[in-house]
């Protein structure tokens, strides 16, 4: 379900301003609906009756030009089927042209006759397939369509110069038509604008020859002056809108708009074309030979249709023998058209607006019951926020917000409680706290001073391997102060001075236990110096963040282990020495009684008599040295006893 979340479209927006907004907009969107589709369901209709006005009013401008047109057409038809001039026709010979009298009087005096009848004519010309004038009736009064009219003497008619419409009517049949527009120039020089018909004269060698050989030219100059009256029939929009007659170029025939002088074709100005006023697609879409409506890309409205093509315009002159394109369009600007829906837009405009400035102060009027007293809630619970839990609100609504303000003092109410409660309790905390800081400094205390009167010195490393804290006897085993390599790298502090061969805190920390390690070093003074590390891990949470490293200096202990080690070797000696002297002495003992027994023999010679004495007395000496090495292995218990101190002297 889609939703309109202000607070994320407009932030800043106060819940005053929401609320106006909300009623404002459920006031005003269903009138601005209803009044957009009423305007343009109301510009839609307008277009659809201008639509049907100009397309009745071209179809009506269509059939009028056209009957005009046809006309004509049946008044060339009717001269060029009568008796008297076929009979004239039949008569020519182009060999002997010059010689031809001028047409019978019979024959001027029906083309008097005729033309006096239908005033729109200007000339009726006969005109000889060498360009030569036959017979020419005229208008005598140029400029006046009601003037009399002549025939033209034969010393007046004009030779040789009728090429115009001889290219006018090539490849012309000789049932067909065509017609232009044209400019004649009248006696005293002024320009008189006409629509020239030509059609083709035959002479047929009998009467089933319906191909004859062509002899001239049937020419009917009507002022043009009297189409356009035609086309000045009464329109739906003759006030505002504009009728016009465009060639199959795009040149303007008739404009109703620019005709200011009758005596000047509109054709023959510069820059009156279509193409000039209009778009190409617009100007392609009026000379496209079909009718239609045309609105799109222009600030007009145009009905547009040819004036021949298609069905006949008209039931009783259907116009079919004509060649020339042209077409004829009305257009209207589309301000005209839509003006009264542009006023009621307008209208609509300001009342919208006026509504929307009544439902504002509405809007602000209703709010400000639900504004005020949440104003005085918000200044309520920013001064609670402070603190101040004394505070309380007055708000007489008799309403929902009334009940809320209830709740708000007694939240206040409560909240004053707690902090009494907190305060108290803050106090008795405050106590606590001092005395157990009190006992953790004593505490502290006594394990610094036990720490510092420990002859091995304690270093703590961060799980990075760097020094934190150390006791008191670092320096004397380090020779370090803790200040100068406090953060820094274990490492980079003891193993560059020899101080230490391995790290046993980082076999620590990857070990998870604890680990010695010991290293014999020179001292200053060039002695033997043994140095104990110890490393142990310490875990929080089953992790290793910390290792405390104990070095001891266990020189002293060390020599005391060699002077030990030295005495137990020489009771080890002693006992091996006693052992060896008991049993060497009981060889002895065999080997002097042996002696000792054969020294006795009444056998021996005196020299061998003075060897055996020689090996007895050696033997003796041997067991003397035997006595001495076991009173040395196994010293005798001290006897103490009274006795002459001169004779011990001497």
């Amino acid at each position: 379900m889609f939703t309109v979340n202000l607070k994320k479209i407009l932030p800043w927006l106060s819940i005053r301003s929401k609320l106006i907004i909300a009623f404002t907009g459920l006031s005003i969107i269903p009138v601005a609906l209803l009044g957009l589709y009423a305007i343009f369901s109301n510009i839609r209709m307008m277009k659809e009756i201008a639509y049907e006005n100009l397309t009745h009013d071209v179809r009506t401008i269509r059939e009028n030009t056209a009957n005009f047109l046809a006309n004509v057409e049946s008044d060339l038809r009717l001269l060029k089927n009568s008796p008297s001039l076929r009979q004239y026709v039949q008569g020519l010979n182009n060999s002997i042209v010059r010689n031809v009298d001028r047409a019978p009087k019979r024959l001027d005096d029906e083309f008097l006759a005729w033309m006096k009848t239908r005033r729109v004519y200007h000339q009726l010309r006969i005109v000889h397939e060498t360009g030569d004038e036959l017979i020419r009736v005229e208008r005598t009064d140029h400029s006046d369509s009601n003037g009399g009219y002549r025939c033209v003497p034969r010393d007046e008619l004009r030779s040789g110069r009728s090429s115009y419409y001889f290219l006018l009517a090539d490849n012309l049949k000789s049932d067909e038509i065509t017609f232009s527009t044209a400019e004649l120039v009248g006696q005293t020089n002024e320009r008189i604008p006409i629509i020239s018909f030509v059609t083709p004269l035959v002479m047929m060698a009998s009467r089933s020859d319906a191909l004859g050989q062509r002899a001239g030219l049937l020419i009917a100059n009507v002022f043009a002056k009297d189409l356009f009256l035609v086309m000045e029939t009464p329109r739906h929009f003759s006030a505002k809108g504009k009728t016009v007659l465009v060639s199959g170029d795009g040149h303007y025939l008739y404009h109703s708009e620019k005709k200011k002088e009758w005596n000047k074709l509109l054709a023959s100005r510069e820059n009156e074309s279509l193409q000039h006023d209009y778009p190409q697609a617009v100007a392609d879409s009026i000379l496209s030979g079909k009718s239609g409506i045309v609105s799109e890309g222009i600030d007009e409205i145009i009905a547009y249709a040819p004036l021949f093509g298609g069905a006949p315009v008209s039931s009783t002159h259907p116009v079919h023998a004509f060649t020339v394109p042209f077409y004829v369009f009305e257009s209207v600007p589309q301000h005209i058209v839509l003006g009264p829906a542009s006023s009621f837009g307008w209208t609509f405009a300001a009342f919208l607006a006026t509504f929307l400035g009544l439902a504002i102060a509405l809007g602000l009027l209703a709010t400000r019951q639900f504004t005020q007293p949440i104003a005085a809630l918000q200044q309520g619970a920013e001064t609670i926020a402070r603190g101040n839990y004394h505070h309380r609100l007055t708000v007489e609504t008799h309403d929902e917000i009334e009940k809320l303000a209830e709740q708000f003092n007694l939240m206040a109410a409560a909240l004053e409680a707690h902090e009494r409660e907190i305060q108290q309790h803050r106090t008795k905390l405050e106590e606590l706290v001092q005395m157990r800081t009190r006992e953790l400094t004593d505490e502290k205390t006594k394990l610094q001073a036990i720490l510092d009167n420990v002859p091995s010195a304690f270093i703590l490393l961060d799980k990075g391997y760097r020094i934190q804290m150390a006791s008191a006897t670092f320096g004397l085993v380090t020779g370090l102060h803790l200040d100068d390599v406090r953060g820094m790298d274990c490492a980079s502090v003891f193993c560059k001075n020899g101080f230490c061969q391995q790290c046993i805190s980082r076999k620590a920390a990857s070990s998870g236990r604890m680990e010695s390690h010991i290293d014999h070093m020179r001292g200053q003074s060039g002695n033997d110096r043994y140095l104990e590390h110890v490393a142990i891990p310490l875990r929080e949470e089953g992790h290793v963040h910390a290792i405390l490293e104990i070095i001891t200096d266990i020189t002293e202990r060390k020599r005391l282990e060699q002077h030990l080690l030295r005495t137990e070797r020489l009771m080890a000696t002693g006992e091996m020495s006693a052992l060896i002297a008991h049993e060497f002495r009981n060889s002895l003992t065999s080997t002097k009684m042996i002696l000792q027994l054969q020294s006795e023999s009444k056998r021996l010679t005196r020299a061998q008599q003075k060897s055996m004495r020689v090996a007895l007395t050696s033997i003796d000496h041997m067991e003397n040295v035997v006595a001495e090495l076991l009173s040395f292995a196994r010293p005798s218990p001290l006897q103490f006893q009274t006795d002459n101190l001169n004779t011990v002297i001497n």
